[in-house]
């Protein structure tokens, strides 16, 4: 719960002069349902200074002074939990150096004045029900009952608030979840199975699962072009399983600590439930929201579903000697001391409803999937300037009823990806059965540009429509089975399972440097100039290099969103070594072009291929030498380069 502070007064809130501005919006259902209207943190709010606080340098006297547990000061915030033992904690002091912050009634003697019940402001003037504060009138004397007769009133109060509190807690433990309503937040994890909060959310009695459009959007790097799109489809194929289980998606848009407090506002939820996500500014916010949460007497749980190991457990820089800084083995063998890897969960069969009594408040509240424009695609190709679509052709589009095939760059996107948790299910058994385990993504067969022998999952991870715990405890059956590779025989599961170590580490770098995807972390290599031009660069974008194994990875890059991660290699260190343009440019393409564009692992590759990243690579891959493995017959560029279809093999 936090008051909001009127604004013109002296000492600043926590948020500049908006300090506690949501208190007035979300006040009505700040406490959980039994509680006590006085029940979190015993609120006095004085409506004016006494005039010994009162500052000459201010114009007017300050408003919203707090007091808490006996405690008055100017212009603070107030962090004290309903059940906080610590009697001298009041709340956080931000007030002038010139005011010592005072932490009991005693420092202001009879001063205190008398208190009164009252309905809680919401900062607009009004009242807001069923919320009551004790409201002081700062020009009455302290009153006949004295500074003892004040003290003892107040430990009363807080007594009977602390039993309620304990009884409260008794009553949910006697009952467990199955009667309190929730809210679901989700994000990147579009799937029933492996999904730890939407597993929780299964044994509450009711459900709200809702994506949120954040217009304060904190990444650098926020999801658009190929992956913008990508995520439209992903969420609206996600909408229809939840269907299949009983529950539904709203989306919303705004600030998510707005949005998922309006919705618990509207439906009477005091849980909100969501996984946690590994990027760093995301980190940030979601402890932002479960403060948000908290103050408003919302009880928050997270879980860990987008890695296997999160960032701030793994720690490989703390615990790590046994292998290079920033490689494979340097993490591998940091979280190998934090034990197995935990069984995935199976999906989920059923969950609550939506509670009726608040469903037409829902759909008021809500907007159409359409209405976030993640889904359109207008441009003869990636517009240059990296839009997500050519808003002039999207209007042409919407003039005739539909985009034409030569005037849609998601095209080729829509007809080859099958979008989804099923799909993606079904790829991954596809790849186990057919390509791991006949040994052939273990050995140099991998490579193969022209064969369906590379995983092709990356978009399902990347959204969350397949959890990598899945992956990797679904590799493991195939443990067992060993193949002859030149570095002699090995599990044929042993380079799939290394990938998602591998992922973890990528998450743990930009976690651990969060200016990755824009700073060379070996910093003397900001220093260095690049002699190629801005032509050569968007002759590499468009697939026009004149060296046909580079152009037809760039061209299948333009055309579908994604390319084999070996060709991924040879198309970066091409743009690096030979074009001589900086890594940073390369990013900032992918990042656009790519159907799974995820910042963490896309910054670590260009970093490493760029030979500023804390695992560069020493080797270059040569664009012609490399086809011979990848491409030996001329199939893959024959396809995506067509002008060259006709060439004989030996060019």
């Amino acid at each position: 719960l936090k008051l909001p502070s009127a604004s013109g007064g002296c000492g600043r809130g926590t948020h500049g002069g908006g300090g506690g501005a949501r208190m007035g919006r979300w006040g009505a259902r700040a406490s959980k349902p039994g509680l006590g209207d006085d029940d979190v943190g015993g609120v006095v709010a004085l409506r004016a200074p006494p005039a010994e606080l009162r500052d000459a340098s201010c114009e007017s006297p300050p408003l919203g002074y707090l007091a808490h547990k006996g405690c008055l000061f100017p212009g603070a915030r107030l962090e004290a939990a309903a059940d906080d033992d610590d009697d001298e904690a009041c709340a956080s002091w931000e007030g002038r150096p010139s005011l010592a912050p005072p932490t009991r009634a005693a420092r202001w003697g009879a001063d205190v004045p008398k208190a009164s019940v009252d309905e809680a402001d919401d900062g607009h003037g009004s009242a807001l029900p069923g919320r009551s504060v004790l409201v002081a009138d700062a020009t009455t004397p302290g009153g006949s009952e004295g500074l003892g007769g004040e003290r003892l009133r107040r430990t009363r109060q807080r007594q009977e608030r602390r039993a309620k509190v304990r009884l409260e807690r008794r009553s949910l433990a006697a009952t467990g979840d199955s009667a309190r309503r929730a809210v679901l937040w989700l994000r990147d994890d579009m799937r029933l199975d492996d999904n730890p909060a939407l597993t929780e959310a299964a044994g509450f009695g009711s459900l709200v699962c809702v994506f949120v459009h954040d217009t304060d959007d904190p990444s650098p790097w926020p999801i658009r072009g190929a992956a913008k799109f990508y995520k439209h489809e992903s969420l609206k194929y996600f909408a229809e399983s939840l269907r299949s289980v009983g529950s539904e998606l709203f989306v919303r848009v705004g600030p998510p600590a707005d949005v998922l407090l309006q919705i618990c506002s509207e439906v009477g939820a005091d849980v909100v439930l969501w996984n946690r996500l590994c990027e760093p500014w995301y980190r940030e916010r979601d402890l932002s929201v479960a403060r948000e949460c908290e103050l408003n007497g919302i009880e928050t749980r997270t879980f860990k579903a987008a890695a296997m190991w999160e960032p701030w457990e793994a720690k490989p820089d703390e615990r790590s000697y046994k292998r290079g800084f920033g490689s494979v083995g340097f993490f591998r063998s940091a979280v190998e001391e934090l034990g197995p890897i935990p069984e995935p969960l199976e999906p989920v069969r059923r969950l609550p409803a939506v509670p009726e009594d608040s469903r037409a408040a829902l759909v008021e509240g809500a907007v159409s999937l359409e209405a976030l424009g993640y889904h359109l695609s207008a441009g003869r190709g990636f517009p240059r300037d990296m839009r997500d679509f050519n808003e002039k052709r999207q209007q042409q589009a919407e003039f005739v009823g539909a985009l034409g095939k030569h005037d849609d760059w998601a095209a080729e996107m829509r007809t080859f990806w099958r979008v989804g948790e099923a799909a993606a299910l079904s790829r991954l058994q596809e790849f186990l059965n057919d390509v791991m385990a006949e040994g052939t993504y273990e050995g140099r067969e991998r490579f193969r540009a022209d064969r369906p022998w590379t995983a092709i999952l990356s978009p399902y991870v990347r959204f969350g429509e397949l959890s990598a715990r899945r992956c990797y405890h679904e590799s493991q059956r195939f443990a067992a089975l060993k193949v002859n590779t030149e570095k002699g025989p090995r599990p044929v599961n042993s380079t799939f399972a290394r990938r998602f170590f591998w992922r973890d580490l990528a998450y743990w770098c930009l976690w651990r440097f969060p200016d990755m995807p824009t700073k060379s972390l070996r910093e003397h290599y900001e220093l260095e100039a690049w002699s190629g031009t801005a032509l050569q660069l968007r002759r590499w974008q468009r697939g026009r290099t004149g060296f046909p194994l580079v152009d037809a990875g760039m061209r299948q890059l333009w055309k579908l969103g994604w390319m084999p991660n070996y060709l991924r290699h040879i198309c970066a260190q091409f743009l690096i070594e030979y074009l001589d343009i900086s890594w940073k440019s390369g990013y900032e393409w992918f990042d656009y072009t790519l159907i799974d564009s995820d910042v963490a692992i896309n910054a670590f590759m260009w970093q490493n291929g760029g030979h500023s990243g804390p695992d560069q690579w020493e080797f270059v891959l040569h664009p012609v030498h490399a086809a011979k493995s990848c491409d030996p017959d001329g199939a893959y560029v024959r396809q995506w380069v067509p002008e060259l279809a006709g060439v004989p093999l030996e060019f």
